[in-house]
């Protein structure tokens, strides 16, 4: 039993993170102001959290510039932590050129995003005229934030050496869907590290590694939710409609490249790279998104969802910060044992920690 709790824990982490980012948004009907208002809203809020998702998803890939000689092999754990910039938890409201919702007077423009405090933001309204009277369509908080300044990423790997001083290392979680519930994960990677020492002429009598290496890592998780007319407080008119088979599905999509250096000791070696990394995340709203509109024609004082306001979301793209990253670690050998840990400079950086078994 304990060793199954051990292989689902990246599992269970990676879920929980997720969850606890997109559980913030179940009280809060985001698409209450249109379609294109929601993708901008959830798109701001969210945009830390996949950042932060596409860094763990780029570290943690070596702990050595020597590749395994041919038929050496290790099996490695390995957890990143990174580390979300203050500037990134909160965002301004008043950027987002809203078409239909505005901010109420008094309460400010600033709100929390994903990684910000568990404070509601200001209140977001829509507004019709009708004959002169204004008349609420929606009204709700900004969502709060998790309250959580990082975000970590447990995997397991594995890698093997190949001819000519070449390594490949795999990265794979099956889709597991959780029980009892509508939400699941699965993830896969390839990185190929290569020596270039050898093709140095005279580096062969110096004791350190020196390697070229690439990865590539894509995480897709679908989490369930439930969200019908009857969810809206302030609807009492509706069209019946399929909103069956609701879900958000999230595609994290992250690749680096990297020039690594280490040196070649027994039992403890630093190792360090200079990279360049880039990510992306795809959120895809599936099924159909009740949205709230005003017609004087049915009821002068109450919102009425029609048959032609239930709304598929269009995919939501967020580019992440990408460029140039450095790291630096340290790893310890005993016998088969190998401890490591390292720090990446970034745009979001990241801490790294793992524990492996390697054969060389």
């Amino acid at each position: 039993m304990k060793r199954k709790n051990f292989k689902l824990l990246p599992v269970i982490v990676l879920l929980a993170i997720q969850t606890t980012a997109f559980g913030q948004l179940g009280n809060f009907n985001l698409f209450d102001g249109g379609v294109n208002d929601g993708v901008a809203l959830l798109k701001a809020y969210m945009t830390p959290w996949a950042n932060a998702f596409g860094a763990d998803l780029n570290g943690g890939w070596y702990n050595s510039a020597k590749p395994h000689k041919l038929g050496g092999f290790d099996v490695t754990f390995t957890t990143n932590v990174t580390i979300i910039p203050d500037e990134a938890k909160t965002f301004d409201l008043s950027t987002l050129n809203f078409e239909k919702l505005s901010v109420a007077s008094g309460g400010g423009t600033v709100a929390q995003t994903v990684a910000g405090s568990r404070d509601e933001g200001p209140t977001l309204e829509y507004i019709e005229d009708y004959l002169g009277t204004p008349v609420t369509i929606a009204s709700f908080s900004a969502p709060p934030g998790t309250g959580l300044g990082f975000v970590p990423a447990p995997m397991i790997q594995a890698s093997i050496g190949l001819p000519k001083g070449t390594e490949i290392t795999g990265r794979y979680l099956p889709n597991f869907k959780i029980p009892k519930t509508e939400s699941q994960i699965g993830m896969w990677g390839v990185g190929l590290k290569h020596s270039i020492k050898q093709w140095i002429p005279g580096m062969k009598l110096i004791p350190v590694g020196l390697s070229v290496f690439g990865g590539y890592t894509q995480l897709n998780t679908v989490l369930g939710f439930s969200l019908e007319p009857l969810n809206y407080e302030h609807l009492t008119q509706y069209t019946f409609a399929d909103f069956v088979g609701q879900e958000v599905d999230f595609t994290v999509k992250a690749y680096n490249v990297s020039l690594l250096a280490s040196t070649a000791l027994p039992v403890i070696n630093v190792f360090g790279g200079v990279g360049y990394s880039n990510t992306k995340t795809v959120i895809d709203v599936v099924g159909n998104i009740p949205i709230p509109a005003f017609d004087p024609t049915l009821d002068t004082n109450n919102p009425v969802v029609r048959d032609q306001d239930v709304h598929t979301i269009p995919s939501i793209d967020i580019e992440h910060k990408s460029g140039i990253r450095l790291s630096a670690g340290f790893r310890l050998k005993l016998a088969v044992l190998t401890i490591h840990g390292e720090y990446t400079y970034a745009a979001y950086s990241v801490y790294t920690g793992g524990i492996g078994i390697s054969f060389r």
